[in-house]
């Protein structure tokens, strides 16, 4: 399956790649054909193109840019102060909020905040500069706005839900959560979108207005549980002293656990041997590996005190014995009388049964008379 999935990727990057090789040469060839339109095309769509008098295309392009040197200038100056500006607000977002997790996920939102909004203004400021009337264009937007509201009431509900986000503080930025069943940490949450990666490093990124269930695993701190078997033949009296010797040795040599680990009893008694059963506080982030190095430090401590580690066994019993006896008629009774119980009969009912019989006979008879009469 992994050969065949490498197959599949390696073909689709390939294709990417033709697709992309065939776009530039696309637009080689359109750029070659406006510099030389002239020579290609003749001089009416040389005309056309170019402008009257102009020999090829070089000589259009530098033109252009010598009526337009002041326009592109100004341009040119004000995109950059807008990422000068951008620059400077997302270092102070940074150094303002960056004490904690709460912080961090209000200044996502605002760096995301900046980003529109920075797009936006570059947008009015080239289209001023070019000689187009922005508030115009605005005004007219008014009209229009309804309608792209109507049509964008997803891209309303990402906004709305994710100011909710913050302001509800269902997570921060860092918190390992579970969104519609994809476990992850939080890595930005945006105005539109909020991205969580997993443990292999795959980025999802997900409408905040398409939460249906989240679940928060770092909200509070968590429990590392560990199991692991002695044999039968071991005296648990004896390992259950051992355990308490060097739980406070398993707290020094694991950092990561919040508290010294707790001895849970016997949870059960395995095919292999009798299941002895951990419990230790920890942040959700550390659970998995904690989990291993706990199991690590208990192995390493019954090897070092001669606790027998018992191992999965295949025992072969003897076959059955042929000719066991049977069961003679006596016992077949005394089963069928256990299993299928015989129903007492009501007598009571039956005899109210007769009583309603010789009742509806008398009212014949008295109806038959009747009519003789």
């Amino acid at each position: 399956m992994e050969i065949g999935d490498n197959v599949i990727a390696k073909a689709k990057k390939i294709k990417k790649r033709i697709a992309v090789l065939a776009i530039i040469v696309i637009v080689l060839l359109l750029f070659c054909l406006y510099l030389f339109a002239r020579q290609i095309l003749g001089d009416e769509a040389g005309d056309l193109l170019l402008g009257a008098g102009i020999p090829n295309g070089f000589v259009a392009i530098g033109n252009w840019f010598r009526n337009q040197a002041s326009t592109i200038l100004w341009c040119f100056l004000s995109i950059g102060f807008i990422l000068l500006l951008d620059f400077l607000l997302f270092l102070i977002i940074n150094l303002a909020f960056k004490k904690s997790a709460r912080s961090k996920t209000i200044g996502s939102l605002l760096k995301s905040l900046v980003k529109y909004s920075s797009v936006i203004a570059g947008v009015c400021i080239v289209l001023g500069i070019c000689g187009v009337n922005a508030t115009a264009i605005f005004a007219g937007l008014g009209v229009v706005g309804l309608i792209i509201g109507l049509a964008c009431k997803t891209l309303v509900g990402d906004i709305v839900s994710g100011l909710f986000i913050v302001i509800d503080n269902y997570f921060q930025i860092g918190d390992k959560v579970i969104i519609d069943g994809f476990t992850g940490f939080v890595e930005t949450i945006g105005l539109r979108t909020t991205k969580i990666k997993d443990w292999q490093g795959n980025l999802k990124s997900i409408n905040n207005s398409s939460f249906a269930t989240v679940t928060n695993l770092s909200r509070y701190q968590s429990v590392a549980i560990v199991h692991i078997d002695i044999s039968f033949n071991e005296d648990l009296v004896r390992v259950e002293s051992i355990i308490a010797k060097n739980l406070n040795r398993i707290k020094e040599r694991i950092p990561e656990l919040l508290n010294v680990p707790e001895y849970k009893g016997v949870e059960a008694l395995d095919d292999c041997g009798v299941q002895l059963c951990f419990f230790a506080d920890v942040l959700e982030a550390d659970r998995v590996s904690t989990q291993r190095k706990l199991l690590r430090e208990l192995y390493l401590i019954f090897v070092e005190n001669d606790v027998i580690i018992p191992f999965k066994q295949l025992v072969v019993n003897p076959p059955d014995p042929v000719g066991k006896p049977r069961a003679n008629d006596e016992e077949k009774a005394i089963s069928n009388e256990m299993m299928y119980p015989k129903k007492k009969v009501d007598k009571i009912d039956n005899s109210k049964k007769k009583k309603k019989l010789k009742i509806v006979d008398a009212i014949k008879e008295a109806s038959k008379i009747s009519e003789e009469e």
